[in-house]
């Protein structure tokens, strides 16, 4: 029977070739597109699931307005809002604000400019729940010129030897000493880090004593991210800060 089936059905090829032929095509192109629009969903779906706090950790948005209208609206916004969100909102356990360098890092004769370097305060990696591979996470970021690599950049300028505690330069001026080494971010991640600069740091080279110097609210161009306490009431919090956008993991690219 099922030869007499198979039969039947190479007739009927035979007969009907360019019909066929197009379907079985428009099947494999129907299936193909599926598979890469899956794929593309999928991933896009995935952003920042990786970050162990992800479920407690947001953002600031900051969202100005003239006249009663939206006029512009930031990922980075107002240096100061970190810390005193931290101190008036019981909401609030941890913060971490975070500014752009422009470097080109060095270590003995080798030299690169460098795109995913931010400064970062101290409790970045507790924050984000993301561990080091190298270095305590408590400490790693804590005080002046320091600096943490991930994986990746630790092998690009300091190949298999161990980069803890060895010096590395920044801009030809400022001396770091690497005190941690993380696991390189994955593809799926709203932010592209290779190295993190301590703020204090930060601090010291515009010119304040610490970084406390730093919350005045005029300072625009920070990103600010809190990680709250669990069973915190995110709309009651958002509730009393209009002026920003508290996003969650995941919506960070919208």
């Amino acid at each position: 029977m099922i030869k007499n089936y198979l039969t039947s059905v190479w007739r009927y090829i035979r007969r009907n070739r360019i019909f066929t032929v197009i379907n079985i095509l428009g099947l494999v192109i129907g299936m193909t597109a599926f598979m890469l629009i899956a794929q593309y969903v999928f991933h896009e779906l995935s952003y920042d699931k990786f970050w162990g706090n992800r479920d407690r950790v947001f953002r600031l948005q900051l969202d100005r307005y003239d006249k009663g209208e939206l006029s512009t609206r930031w990922a980075a916004g107002s240096n100061g809002i970190g810390p005193d969100l931290k101190a008036n909102f019981p909401e609030v356990k941890q913060y971490v604000r975070m500014h752009g360098s422009d470097a080109l890092l060095s270590h003995g004769d080798i030299f690169f400019k460098e795109d995913g370097v931010y400064f970062a305060s101290q409790d970045f990696f507790k924050v984000f729940g993301y561990p080091l591979i190298s270095g305590e996470d408590s400490t790693a970021l804590k005080g002046l010129n320091k600096i943490v690599l991930s994986r990746s950049l630790a092998r690009k300028y300091f190949g298999e030897e161990n980069p803890l505690g060895k010096m590395m330069r920044n801009n030809g001026k400022i001396d770091y000493i690497v005190t941690g080494v993380f696991e390189d971010l994955p593809e799926n991640s709203h932010m592209k880090i290779d190295a993190l600069l301590s703020f204090a740091t930060f601090a010291k080279l515009v010119g304040k004593k610490n970084e406390s110097e730093l919350n005045q609210w005029q300072w625009d161009g920070f990103l600010t991210y809190v990680l709250l306490n669990e069973n915190a009431d995110v709309k009651k919090l958002e509730s009393k800060l209009p002026a920003f956008v508290i996003k969650k993991q995941g919506e960070f690219l919208t």
